[in-house]
């Protein structure tokens, strides 16, 4: 499975190790893959100089289809064959579908987090034929070969042809055999990307990997295991075993000393200019810096009536789980304490919340939104669309008609920006990283512009920008043009930032692994670290992983040129399609009581109006209150938690929200850890019903309760 390492730091980390084995003994390099877009690049990293191609040709077999029922769709496909694996794109997906199916058949949950016996024994039962469906991540995508599977379900879009054709080829798993995959797609856009990414497949285009070139954490990684490895040694030679990695190639020396000069003053190695050696602390920074995957504290899930280990629960969903029940392994979990790093719990029976996992989105590459962004065209030329049900086909082609009615089709070379004057929505099909770094960009120019926070969402085919008109986005994209300059400006103060410096520097061994960096003000530590190697490699990571910057400056260059596009004063069906749907399946009535238990909390508490009109200063309950003073009648009244104390330069500009924004207005300001700058980012978002928006304040809530510490 090659593929896995090319474009990741294990990778880089492992080729290097390969370089510095090639010292002390004569080996064959032998690499395999079913899905490499590019054999030759692929040999030249690895360092193969021979390629064999397998002779023949896969058969493969794909459906899309959109049930009205779901759960019963999955069951009905399961029974018809010998056994299926069910892919999800998250562990917390894996969750939620694991809780609704256990209701109606025989079935268990597999991912990365669930202990190592809970994993082994789902797949030794599913080996055994006593279990014929599995839900599974990625866990199972690779080197797995259970020969009775003649069955694939992806829930969802798999978002990439690679990850299409490493899990259905789970199934008719041998020589001669079919592989079965149906896709049970949830939205509009879930339909035109599982065509693009099966097209795509079918046709061998395999998305391109992005590679980790020059990763200056794992060369310091890599320089302090040489430096231990051979006790002393001529920087030069070290040099050579590095520079000969295929992703150290364009290495100068000077680049490399740099580091050894940064590690020699944090005292992770010695190096006098000609040689290095190991110190007392290189050992130790080592061994707790081997692995290249980030850190992120886990809580261990254990059984209290058994003892069992069950699985593994990220700190971010502890600090943020308010609740009592949970669900792992597909079943539902009452916590009756949280002990260090040891939740301990028992078997329940209610509805409880889903975990959430760092690290889980997949994104959808460039490729495969350009490919959705021509369907489009070609569904409104009358194109039908392949694989798919009639359901499927009839929402795509109806949305689209409707679409194509009034307003010109986003596509691959077309951009549609449209919205109020308040907010816009910039459809661009680049995919998420491009339109990440689109996003960011615009938000940081329109932000200077217009003196005021701007907002972004984004997704593979869609910028929301609020506050901002489609004409104040159209003239912020004609005017950009250092685009590395301004991606940096525009993440240097952001949690993405602040993690990725932090994850680096323990990295570099600044902090040792088990520090507490609660205490540490991050925003001032990017400021200090500006400059250095960790800085750079930071930012070179997010600029790999997070932004596609090479895909923005060919939108900032060709908009209007090669790229076309149209500007409406309104919002279009394809626009306001939200990506995002969650499918009824997922949506448990825990998330509903949460939400309307929020609801209420709001409407019961307390409140102090206070009247910039007549200065007048009253309590009330907020399901009773009137938007205007009962003093003077004036509808210019600040409204807050009634334990708060306020200024008279703060009472004018939540008067001022409350006046435009109503009794909404008034939620917002009294969402725990919701301040004026926060709320008014929440407000003048677009929301399609009530909900959305007290989903909003609740998130932000959540928010900040998770970061409560840092601003503390």
């Amino acid at each position: 499975e090659v593929h896995e390492l090319i474009d990741n730091e294990r990778g880089v980390q492992l080729l290097v190790g390969i370089e510095r084995l090639k010292e002390i003994a004569n080996f064959q390099i032998v690499a395999l893959s079913a899905t490499v877009s590019d054999p030759k690049m692929v040999a030249e990293i690895i360092g193969c100089s021979e390629i064999v191609l397998g002779g023949i040709e896969k058969e493969y077999e794909f459906r899309i289809l959109k049930p009205e029922d779901e759960l019963g769709t999955i069951k009905s496909i399961v029974e018809s064959h010998n056994s299926a694996l069910i892919f999800v794109n998250t562990r917390q997906t894996a969750e939620a579908l694991g809780l609704q199916l256990k209701k109606i058949m025989e079935v268990e949950v597999h991912h990365g987090s669930l202990s190592r016996d809970v994993r082994i024994s789902a797949e030794e039962r599913f080996a055994r034929g006593e279990l014929k469906a599995l839900i599974c991540t990625s866990s199972m995508e690779l080197g797995i070969d259970i020969g009775h599977v003649d069955a694939v379900i992806q829930f969802s879009s798999p978002r990439q042809a690679v990850r299409l054709i490493q899990r259905v080829g789970r199934s008719g798993h041998g020589l001669g055999r079919k592989s079965v995959g149906y896709i049970i797609a949830n939205s509009f856009d879930d339909i035109l990307e599982s065509v693009a990414v099966i097209k795509m497949a079918m046709n061998g285009r395999l998305e391109k990997p992005d590679l980790h070139v020059k990763s200056l954490d794992v060369l310091a990684n890599q320089i302090c295991a040489i430096a231990l490895e051979y006790g002393r040694i001529r920087a030069e030679k070290a040099y050579e075993i590095i520079r000969r990695c295929y992703f150290y190639r364009d290495l100068s020396f000077e680049e490399f000393e740099e580091i050894c000069n940064y590690l020699n003053d944090i005292w992770r190695i010695f190096y006098n200019g000609e040689e290095i050696a190991a110190r007392f602390r290189t050992r130790k920074y080592f061994y707790e810096n081997i692995s290249m995957i980030p850190d992120e504290k886990s809580y261990r899930v254990i059984d209290a009536t058994n003892g069992k280990f069950i699985g593994l629960l990220d700190e971010s969903f502890i600090s943020n789980f308010s609740g009592e029940v949970f669900a792992i392994k597909g079943e539902l979990w009452r916590v009756l304490s949280i002990e260090k790093d040891v939740v301990k719990v028992e078997p329940a029976s209610l509805e409880g919340e889903l975990p959430s996992w760092t690290g889980e989105e997949i994104p959808v590459p460039f490729e495969v939104a350009q490919e959705v962004g021509k369907l489009r065209k070609l569904v409104f030329e009358g194109l039908t669309l392949p694989f798919c049900d009639e359901r499927s086909i009839r929402e795509v082609s109806e949305k689209i008609r409707e679409h194509g009615k009034r307003f010109a089709i986003p596509s691959d070379d077309h951009v549609v920006i449209e919205g109020s004057n308040k907010n816009a929505i910039i459809n661009v099909c680049f995919g998420h990283k491009a339109n990440e770094a689109i996003g960011r960009i615009l938000a940081l120019v329109l932000s200077l512009r217009k003196g005021t926070n701007v907002s972004i969402e984004i997704d593979p085919y869609r910028i929301k920008i609020y506050p901002a008109s489609p004409e104040e986005v159209r003239d912020a994209i004609m005017k950009v043009e250092n685009v590395e300059e301004l991606a940096e400006r525009a993440i240097m103060d952001t949690k993405l930032m602040q993690w990725k410096i932090v994850k680096v520097a323990r990295k570099f061994g600044l902090f040792d692994k088990d520090e507490d960096l609660s205490r540490i003000n991050l925003r001032n530590l990017i400021v200090k670290l500006r400059g250095t190697p960790v800085y750079r490699e930071a930012l070179r990571e997010i600029f790999v992983e997070n932004l596609d910057l090479d895909k923005a400056r060919f939108f900032f260059k060709e908009f209007g040129k090669k790229i076309k596009f149209s500007i409406y004063e309104t919002f279009t069906p394809i626009g306001v399609e939200s990506r995002e749907k969650v499918p009824d399946i997922l949506l448990s009535r825990s998330s509903e009581a949460i939400l309307k238990a929020f609801k209420e909390r709001l409407m019961n508490e307390t409140c102090r109006i206070h009247c910039v009109n007549c200065g007048a200063s009253y309590k009330e309950v907020v399901k009773n209150l009137i938007l205007k003073c009962l003093k003077c009648g004036s509808s210019m009244i600040a409204v807050v938690s009634e334990k708060k104390e306020l200024k008279r330069d703060e009472m004018f500009k939540i008067a001022n929200l409350v006046a435009s924004y109503g009794i909404r207005g008034v939620f917002a300001m009294l969402t725990y850890g919701v301040g004026f700058e926060t709320a008014k980012r929440v407000l003048s978002r677009f929301f399609e019903n009530d909900d959305d928006f007290f989903k909003a304040l609740l998130d932000a809530e959540r928010n900040y309760i998770r970061t409560r510490k840092f601003w503390d």
